[in-house]
């Protein structure tokens, strides 16, 4: 893929007509049509196809030594929500409150949220239970159990009070 890739852009050319300023406009040609990480996978395969190049005498420079073929990384400090930071983002949510409480106070992963039915929830109880559905792969158990924050009971008990009336 990489080759067809590399002749896509430069066309069919000898390897020593490639130069370090030609190699960059690739990376960033490439970048325009993919993902930062597939980008950087095709610029480390061709490192690799031009330093076989150089080492069997037919380079006499590897002009994508200087392309980086690593994916930036985010200066970011990984921090958790306070409560009134929480609770902020999930009075905001609108239509989506109750799956945003879900993830929030109860710590439910998107797609057990998403895969929830009212019969594992026991407002009463306090607890949700959480199944895994058929082709959800997890190293997890089967099954857990979930306590129902305060907060996310009230926001729960309105909803199953708006869905009984749907029902009916």
């Amino acid at each position: 893929q990489t080759f067809s890739l590399l002749t896509e852009y430069f066309g069919d050319r000898a390897l020593d007509c490639f130069t370090r300023v030609g190699c960059a406009d690739f990376r960033l040609w490439l970048a325009g049509k993919m993902s930062e990480s597939t980008t950087c996978k095709h610029i480390r395969v061709a490192k690799v196809i031009f330093s076989w190049a150089l080492k069997e005498d037919r380079l006499k420079f590897n002009p994508f030594d200087h392309v980086s073929g690593t994916a930036p990384t985010r200066d970011v400090e990984h921090r958790i929500l306070s409560e009134e930071e929480g609770r902020a983002i999930v009075d905001a949510a609108g239509a989506y409150k109750s799956l945003v409480g879900l993830l929030f106070y109860a710590g439910l992963r998107k797609m057990e949220a998403f895969n929830l039915k009212w019969g594992d929830v026991d407002l009463p109880g306090g607890k949700i239970i959480i199944r895994n559905h058929v082709g959800h792969v997890t190293s997890k158990s089967k099954t857990r159990v979930v306590r129902i924050e305060p907060d996310l009971k009230d926001i729960l008990s309105r909803d199953l009070a708006i869905a009984d009336d749907d029902f009916c």
